[in-house]
């Protein structure tokens, strides 16, 4: 993965650490351009960001990717009800986010989703980060047909965008088991949100992907909720990022 060796030792101006990345979906006011620009890699929102900021960033040596929340119901998509899928006739409901889950084998869906990746590509962007993919293991482990259906949907659409849009690289979070069984190969990287080392450092589940991870020279991505888990995470050489929560509208210092 030549693109990833190209950011590992890119470092903006006073980066706090080359490993070092930032998930930011404000929007782009002064403020957030003059502090993002200080890191190698930064995750927005592209609904926030006109192309002159984003290419702000980039001119400051800094590697852009733009969200997509690719299973999750979102107002911005502006799909219909039957845009969602529907297990037993019924939706699957995400509860942490009021939502529910996309059938991304619907053509409406697949053409909403290239429509925000041709515009990251148009505003020039380094990359997509593909976010809720996670959703398919963690929420259909109980229909196999249909988790393993959603998987080769997700490559088979990702091949095909890349196709299109060659210059994009591409991250995902969470899925660890769809990236081991269908998108391995597709992405440049993982993204593990919540990395807390005193649950990482104990649970079996956390190292054995942490080895796995290892062994596939997967670069790997974590968001950790407090310094010690930053800590934790130099140690074992990983892309770091602190955020105490989930919840990315406000810049936080490292």
């Amino acid at each position: 993965m030549t693109f990833c060796a190209s950011f590992l030792t890119a470092a903006g101006c006073g980066a706090p650490s080359p490993r070092a990345f930032k998930i930011y979906y404000g929007d782009a006011t002064p403020a957030a351009v003059a502090a993002l620009q200080h890191y190698p890699l930064v995750i927005i929102e592209p609904g926030g960001w006109p192309a002159k900021q984003v290419q702000r960033l980039r001119a400051a040596g800094v590697q852009v990717f733009g969200y997509v929340n690719v299973l999750e119901m979102a107002p911005e998509y502006r799909l219909p009800p039957s845009a969602q899928l529907r297990l037993k006739g019924r939706p699957v409901a995400v509860p942490q986010w009021g939502t529910t889950l996309m059938d991304l084998r619907q053509p409406a869906v697949q053409a909403a989703l290239a429509a925000k990746i041709q515009r990251i590509a148009a505003h020039r962007y380094t990359g997509v980060m593909l976010d809720t993919v996670g959703d398919i293991d963690d929420y259909l482990t109980g229909h196999p047909r249909v988790q393993t259906d959603l998987r080769r949907t997700l490559a088979d659409w990702l091949q095909h965008q890349q196709h299109r849009h060659p210059k994009l690289a591409w991250l995902q979070n969470w899925g660890f088991l769809t990236y081991q069984q269908a998108t391995r190969g597709l992405v440049d990287g993982i993204l593990w949100e919540d990395f807390s080392a005193p649950k990482i450092a104990a649970d079996a589940w956390s190292q054995r992907w942490l080895d796995y991870f290892d062994r596939t020279q997967t670069p790997v991505y974590v968001v950790c909720p407090d310094i010690a888990s930053l800590y934790y995470a130099q140690e074992l050489g990983l892309h770091h990022a602190r955020n105490a929560d989930d919840h990315y509208d406000q810049l936080t210092k490292e």
